[in-house]
């Protein structure tokens, strides 16, 4: 895979992410509708810690 793919694929997650945590309470209150209303919540939690881990990951690579 080249760099720009894999840098195409950073960006990708990172605004997925910022898109959970924009429509957490929504997917969270369409979950209720039919579930344990916890979806919205526990997606937004999953793709911050993708975020985060893209951006320490930067940040190494930036020091080495």
């Amino acid at each position: 895979m080249s760099n720009i793919d894999i840098i195409k694929i950073k960006e990708w997650l990172s605004s997925v992410a910022d898109t959970y945590e924009e429509n957490k309470d929504y997917l969270t209150q369409l979950d209720s509708d039919i579930g344990d209303a916890d979806h919205g919540i526990n997606m937004n939690r999953g793709f911050k810690l993708v975020k985060d881990m893209i951006n320490i990951k930067l940040v190494k690579d930036m020091i080495n």
